[in-house]
């Protein structure tokens, strides 16, 4: 499944994410900053909620249901999100809402360990900074659940 980016996608989002994207490329060497999920249905929505909660043959249901490829038990231990359906800002239409993934030398870097260029700063910390500067909010900062691939328009001036 190929989630929409950027159809459905605040134009404000889109337009600051490839600023985001391009700075990201230049101060990070041999990575970039790749966003794979803006806009969610409910049903998607509620695909991910499952994970971490349900049996693994609910949520590999939920996720065929909506074309989203089955997870393993192992990644079916980690909650991904905290939202039901309809609660998260990628459901919003246009959603104000994008999940960024690391990609190190070519391969997807999940961790926030990771560091690329060897500069001692994670990579997700170094996007993260450079998208607060840039004006959104980054899901790094969050307390209860740190979503560090998380990025999101200000409530004010969304749309």
């Amino acid at each position: 499944m190929t989630f929409p980016w950027p159809e459905r996608v605040a134009a404000t989002l889109v337009l600051v994410v490839n600023l985001l994207t391009s700075q990201f490329t230049q101060a990070v060497p041999g990575a970039i900053a790749r966003p794979y999920i803006g806009h969610r249905t409910p049903a998607e929505q509620g695909a991910l909620y499952a994970q971490g909660r349900w049996s693994l043959e609910d949520v590999n249901r939920l996720r065929q249901g909506v074309g989203m490829p089955p997870i393993s038990r192992y990644a079916n231990r980690y909650v991904v999100t905290l939202l039901r359906p309809g609660l998260s800002v990628h459901n919003e239409n246009p959603s104000r809402a994008v999940d960024i993934v690391i990609v190190c030398r070519g391969k997807e870097a999940w961790s926030d360990k990771t560091d690329c260029d060897g500069d001692g700063v994670p990579d997700y910390e170094e996007m993260g900074m450079l998208a607060e500067k840039l004006g959104l909010v980054w899901g790094g900062r969050w307390k209860r659940f740190p979503d560090i691939g998380h990025l999101e328009l200000p409530l004010k001036g969304a749309r």
